[in-house]
């Protein structure tokens, strides 16, 4: 599982990047699962890694673009089970509403 956190003054002041670089990631999140073949390639061709291994790799790719009341649910609850055993690592708190940038 991976996060994307920004402070509220980024989300203030650069709302519009934001919101593209969302955008663009919910692109190629769908372009690897829709195309595998052009990112083996693509992966080969900037040296990530070989096309053999890109194409072991990709069917194994599971990530996701959730940006909705759906991701919000999930976070909530990861941080619930924290909150449980360990509050001081979120800060004693479950985050309030403000803490959610949704779209």
């Amino acid at each position: 599982m991976g996060v994307l956190i920004a402070s509220t003054s980024f989300i203030e002041n650069k709302k519009d990047l934001l919101d593209k670089f969302m955008l663009e990631y919910d692109r190629s999140t769908s372009m690897v699962k829709r195309n595998p073949t052009n990112i083996q390639n693509i992966a080969e061709n900037i040296g990530l890694m070989s096309s053999e291994l890109a194409k072991l790799s990709i069917p194994k790719y599971n990530s996701i673009s959730i940006n909705s009341e759906k991701m919000k649910s999930n976070i909530i609850d990861i941080l619930s089970i924290i909150n449980f055993f360990s509050p001081d690592l979120i800060g004693g708190r479950l985050p309030l509403d403000d803490f959610y940038y949704l779209k």
